[in-house]
């Protein structure tokens, strides 16, 4: 009756599924209660489906400096996802491929949401990163020492911890590397110590990793093996 719509949609019953939530497909179904005035003339039940919402990643840093561990840029907010769900929505992310970054170079990663998720990720779904070469000092200490029986070397001096270093010496000739040695010298000579860094590519190096050094007659040799 003309005036008495609002009257009519007021008194429904809505039945199952009238709570739906979260994606799916449901169906709804309205009845008049016994007292109404009037009674449906179409199908009670109605099927009705919930999609996933769209949403887009925001990205944090991407510019990384070698640490020897691993790093990749994080998901900092998720933007058009329900006011108080973007926690909920940043939890759920699955990081893909190149998660395990550690190395000097470029990389991407990627972040999906799983097929449960209320959303779908449309936006900002991948990124490009680098991981950049450490600025790392190194020194020398120690040019001279004295023939003991003793093997001798410099100590190398580097500030970034956990570095991997061994070292070669040379016989020294006029200030270039000449015969290789087995070890550490012992003998009165003029030498030339090598540090290799493991993962030197992944150091921006400054100072030098090698270093010319002597050893020298002890003063007893030099005054008739009497001591001075």
């Amino acid at each position: 009756v003309l005036g008495e719509e609002d009257t009519v949609k007021g008194q429904l019953i809505y039945g199952s599924d009238i709570n739906a939530v979260n994606v799916g497909e449901y169906t709804v179904s309205a009845t008049l209660p016994e007292e109404s005035n009037y009674t449906l003339a179409v199908a009670e039940s109605k099927d009705f489906r919930i999609t996933k919402r769209d949403v887009t990643l925001v990205w944090g840093e991407t510019e990384f400096e070698y640490n020897g561990e691993v790093q990749r840029p994080a998901v900092v907010a998720v933007t058009d996802a329900v006011l108080g769900e973007e926690d909920t929505v940043k939890g759920q992310l699955i990081y893909g491929s190149d998660i395990d970054a550690v190395n000097v170079g470029e990389y991407t990663v990627s972040a999906t949401l799983p097929e449960g998720s209320n959303y779908v990720v449309t936006g900002g779904a991948e990124i490009r990163f680098a991981i950049r070469a450490v600025t790392v000092q190194v020194s020398w200490t120690g040019d001279r020492f004295e023939e003991d029986g003793s093997a001798h070397t410099p100590v190398f001096n580097c500030e970034f911890d956990g570095i991997n270093v061994t070292f070669e010496y040379y016989i020294a000739k006029d200030g270039e590397r000449g015969e290789k040695l087995d070890g550490v010298p012992e003998t009165v000579g003029s030498y030339i110590v090598v540090a290799i860094i493991a993962d030197a590519d992944n150091l921006d190096l400054q100072g030098e990793t090698e270093h010319v050094f002597e050893i020298t007659p002890s003063q007893e040799d030099e005054n008739g093996g009497e001591e001075i």
